[in-house]
């Protein structure tokens, strides 16, 4: 199962209990120990687990999510030409087009 995006972000433990925390790193720790492949992706039902705990553990207050930002001199449009200069960059054409065409979008939109 490929996912049409990926969103990184720094999780925050807290207040967890040590029954929950020993299941949740077990599970972890069991799965990692039945792969023998680390190339190859985890299986559906081992990311729906994954998802699941994380999931349980957001609605016990276990675990937040925080952004951080700062500001970037020229702001959006200096951050636009940035990656549109990144994007010029890229060796496969179709990445290339692709990410010219979504930062040309969204300029057009007037959000970059």
């Amino acid at each position: 199962m490929e996912a049409p995006r990926v969103v990184l972000r720094r999780l925050e433990w807290r207040d967890m209990d040590e029954e929950h925390a020993s299941r949740t790193h077990g599970t972890i720790e069991a799965v990692h120990a039945r792969r023998t492949d680390d190339s190859r992706p985890f299986s559906e039902a081992t990311v729906r687990g994954f998802n699941r705990a994380l999931i349980e553990s957001h609605d016990q207050g276990w675990v937040t999510s925080r952004a951080r930002a700062w500001p970037l001199k020229g702001g959006a449009t200096a951050w636009t030409d940035e990656v549109i200069g990144e994007a010029t960059r890229l060796d496969d054409p179709e990445l290339r087009a692709e990410a010219l065409g979504t930062m040309t979008w969204l300029r057009a939109q007037g959000w970059a």
